[in-house]
């Protein structure tokens, strides 16, 4: 019975007439020809004919085949009684009891089809098709059944018309919607046009024009929740869809809290023609709890200026969300970004505003970034960025307010590209403007964005592109120069450091050398020689780098590995000069891991040279010896895992560090992930975690559990259960959370009820303030 109400504002399509269900005949006994798999000529591969009662073979490169005929065609693999195949056209024609089967999870039963092997596309009569969830949504819990006087795939866009579609698996259906025309865009939506909705085969609902959405990432739930929190009190949150024309899809949001009041939202997506399409959002909530105004908006808009040139505009902002760290704020972000891509040169331009507020600061800034990239030749590229940024900051209010701010504008210049036997780069980059500013003084420039090059050139050659010489010396080869800017600031006097450098390197690539027969035993080595010289500084620095590692192959998957690191600099570079300033180490390491299978062991330790030699600072000791970390995982069975972690110190004789990670699972009726973790320093079980899901009585109804207990302030950090049961269409879900600790606290109880043939949000362990409500488990394996 369709509602009075409707009836003026809804388009009342004609009742579509359910169409038969189609099923593949029983097979029949087969009569191979050709040794069982004649392959078409003229095909190209194309058609491979696994068996047919007979095969017709034409000179004007079209084939038949009829009786029990099944091929793979186009990636496809198909039943039917009778195919035709036409080799230009690229196409075969299939009829009687078809069955067609893609390798991405869809399945199509039809009495006529057409099909194309260059684009997979194809066209039936009188079908039905089955879509798994990973094929059009993960968040469809059960495939998405359309069958049709007609069904067509045009790329990942399935069509069909005349037809009913439903996500019910039930033989006699308990809910389906039949329409006129419907379009499925895999992970995004079904639109529908003359659509009726069927329960137990009455038409109930008739709508000219409805949008299912159905991308991986929802956002709402289609049906009220129901529920209690401490910062809400009581609620019922709705999200009702409309539709102000078909490129006008809308979501009305209603919010009604007992301590908050009412919020009112939208969210309306638009598009234009083929050039722009966005979605505009806007919340507002006048808060009786705080005595404040919330309103909250968003605009992502997309549009194509011209054949090549693309608009993008993301543009978003709060005041007072008591969502927020602190509900007392206001923050904007505005970004505008124009792009065009030609055939061999490609510009970008992006701008973007920033703003905050709070009761205690505000901010604000602006920044540009300007790219552009060309082709130099048939191997080259040149880089242009011109980038700047302006911003301001205020902390404390009235007289002790303070503000800071910096302005700063920079431009890199890159080309590279091959010359010869070697690859070239130029770079140059310069800082065009770099103020800060305190109150109303403003400093002087000074250097925050590093090293000017102006310019620098570096030729690079592999050992293969050096001939007798890479033969000699089997070392990549590094050649520069360039003239180098640093900006320095000494009190409040700026100064710049001009510096001239030249580089010569040798790298040796890393190379593995088995030292005993079948290579149980094998060194790896890498090694560098980089040798700087600064002309006018009088200086001159060179660096020596080591790897080494030693591996010893216990079995299959078992090894033990002995390493060694060395980087050491020499001589000395410019005082004040940022850029080549480099550390050095001088450690061993050693890893063990042992892997049986169901048993993996790794063990970890180090020893530092450098340390152990060098003087300590005074009050310390030397400690040259890394905490020895042991992993130990057991996965007896697919049912159970565990883990256990330890540290300890070898300088002080102690363990500092125990923790345990076990999973159970038994089938998906049950299962329990426990950590805890052990602080042997201060004798205390520092923190439990544990999480439950479980049947409870039937498959259709489960219960979860988790929390986390803190040892040292003997309270739990989190408490969360749920209970839901499933029906055969839907499913109602009773959740509590207490949450005391955080930002904000948090406690409370939520109901609700989901429709199985809608996507709903994802249930998440986490608060709704993101607080993770997890073991950190993780897979063990």
């Amino acid at each position: 019975m369709t509602p009075l109400l409707l009836l003026p504002l809804l388009q009342t399509p004609p009742v579509p007439t359910e169409q038969r269900r189609f099923r593949p005949s029983p097979p029949q006994r087969t009569s191979p020809l050709l040794g069982g798999g004649p392959t078409l000529p003229k095909t190209g591969g194309e058609v491979k004919l696994e068996s047919a009662d007979s095969l017709i073979i034409r000179s004007d490169g079209t084939s038949e085949a009829v009786g029990n005929v099944r091929f793979t065609y186009g990636g496809y693999k198909i039943r039917c009684d009778r195919a035709r195949f036409d080799d230009e056209k690229k196409t075969a024609t299939l009829e009687g009891n078809i069955r067609l089967e893609s390798s991405e999870g869809q399945t199509v039963f039809a009495e006529k089809l057409t099909v194309r092997s260059d684009t997979r596309d194809f066209v039936t009569q009188i079908a039905r098709t089955t879509l798994s969830p990973a094929q059009v949504g993960q968040n469809l819990l059960q495939p998405l059944e359309i069958w049709g006087a007609s069904l067509s795939r045009d790329g990942e866009i399935l069509r069909a018309k005349d037809g009913f579609l439903t996500t019910c698996d039930e033989p006699d259906k308990h809910f389906k919607i039949g329409f006129r025309e419907a379009t499925v865009y895999p992970k995004r939506q079904v639109v529908l046009k003359g659509a009726t909705l069927y329960i137990e085969d009455k038409p109930t609902l008739r709508i000219g024009h409805l949008v299912i959405p159905i991308t991986d990432e929802i956002r709402y739930s289609w049906l009220p929740q129901f529920g209690r929190t401490s910062e809400e009190g009581y609620f019922v949150k709705a999200v009702i869809g409309y539709g102000l024309g078909k490129t006008l899809p809308g979501l009305l949001k209603v919010d009604l809290m007992e301590k908050k009041g009412i919020g009112l939202g939208f969210d309306q997506a638009y598009r234009v023609g083929e050039v722009a399409a966005g979605t505009a959002t806007l919340y507002t909530l006048k808060d009786r709890n705080r005595k404040v105004n919330n309103l909250s908006g968003r605009l992502n808009h997309q549009q194509r200026l011209a054949p090549e040139i693309d608009l993008r505009v993301n543009s978003d902002f709060q005041n007072n969300s008591y969502q927020s760290v602190s509900s007392s704020s206001s923050t904007s972000n505005t970004t505008i970004a124009l792009s065009q891509t030609g055939a061999s040169v490609q510009t970008n331009l992006t701008t973007s505003l920033t703003g905050s507020s709070s009761t205690t600061s505000k901010s604000a800034g602006q920044n540009f970034t300007l790219t552009q990239t060309r082709k130099l030749g048939a191997r080259g590229n040149l880089n242009v960025r011109l980038s700047g940024n302006d911003s301001d900051s205020t902390f404390g209010t009235g007289a002790t307010a303070q503000s800071t701010g910096r302005t700063e504008q920079l431009v890199d210049i890159r080309a590279s590209g091959e010359a010869g036997a070697f690859r070239y780069e130029l770079a140059a980059n310069k800082q065009l403007l770099s103020r800060q500013r305190s109150g109303t003084t403003t400093g002087p420039t000074i250097g925050f964005s590093g090293t000017e090059r102006l310019p620098e050139l570096t030729l690079t050659a592999e050992p293969q592109k050096l001939g007798r010489l890479g033969k000699a010396l089997p070392v990549r080869l590094t050649l520069g120069a360039g003239k180098f800017v640093e900006p320095l600031l000494t009190g409040t006097t700026a100064s710049k450091l001009n510096i001239e450098r030249y580089v010569v390197a040798a790298d040796l690539p890393s190379k593995t050398v088995p030292l005993t027969e079948g290579g149980r035993l094998s060194l790896s080595t890498y090694g560098s020689f980089r040798q700087l010289l600064y002309p006018g500084e009088k200086a001159a620095l060179y660096t020596l780098n080591n790897s080494s590692q030693l591996t010893l192959k216990l079995g299959e998957r078992s090894n033990l590995n002995l390493a060694y690191g060395y980087l050491r600099p020499y001589g000395g570079f410019p005082i004040g000069f940022r850029l080549d300033q480099t550390g050095s180490n001088n450690n061993l390491s050693l890893n063990l891991s042992r892997d049986t299978g169901k048993g993996r062991l790794n063990l970890v330790t180090g020893y530092d040279i450098q340390r152990a030699q060098g003087e300590p600072l005074f009050g310390t000791k030397k400690n040259p010896w890394q905490n020895v970390a042991v992993q130990a995982s057991l996965r007896p069975s697919s049912a159970l895992q565990t883990r256990f972690t330890g540290a300890y110190d070898i300088n002080t004789g102690r363990m500092i560090d125990l923790t345990n990670r076990s999973r159970w699972r038994y089938a998906t009726s049950f299962g329990l992930d426990l950590g805890m973790r052990y602080d042997p320093r201060t004798g205390k079980l520092a923190q439990i975690t544990e999480t439950l899901s479980s049947w409870l009585f039937s498959q259709r109804t489960r219960v979860g559990v988790g929390s986390s207990y803190n040892g040292f302030t003997k309270k739990f950090d989190y408490k969360n259960f749920s209970l839901s049961h499933r029906y055969h269409d839907y499913e109602v879900s009773l959740s509590f959370i207490d949450q005391p600790f955080g930002f904000r606290s948090e406690k409370g109880l939520t109901f609700g009820i989901r429709l199985l043939a809608f996507p709903s949000p994802q249930t998440s362990t986490a608060g709704r303030f993101g607080t993770s409500l997890d073991t950190g488990l993780g897979e063990i394996f």
